[in-house]
């Protein structure tokens, strides 16, 4: 299997975002671990080389509820500016996943009228 998996995917519940990151741990051939953490871009990033390792590896659940309180968490002035749509707006979440990391990021889901 390739090294090379990209997956850019947005949602606003935990368990979409379980399942996002359960998809970006099967790389070669074997489902994987997120072994480390760090902040990136006002997010919240899972590196597989380098980064603050946890005690043990965590699963894709675990990782996803990490993420989501993170993000959940920041005050308004740190997430993106709010679109100004016909519509509304409700927070979520965006995945960015390349070879090395998997980046959960602040992200406005948009419901046009």
């Amino acid at each position: 299997m390739s090294d090379s998996l990209m997956l850019e995917t947005t949602g606003e519940t935990v368990e979409r975002l379980a399942k996002a990151l359960e998809l970006c741990t099967h790389w070669k051939d074997s489902p994987a671990k997120f072994p480390s953490w760090g902040e990136h871009d006002g997010g919240i990033c899972f590196p597989r080389f380098e980064g603050n390792s946890f005690p043990v590896e965590i699963g894709a659940r675990q990782a996803a509820e990490m993420a989501f309180d993170f993000i959940m968490k920041l005050p308004h002035e740190e997430w993106p500016r709010e679109p100004d749509i016909d519509g509304s707006c409700k927070r979520g979440w965006k995945v960015v996943h390349g070879w090395d990391c998997t980046t959960v990021l602040p992200f406005w889901m948009i419901y046009h009228k």
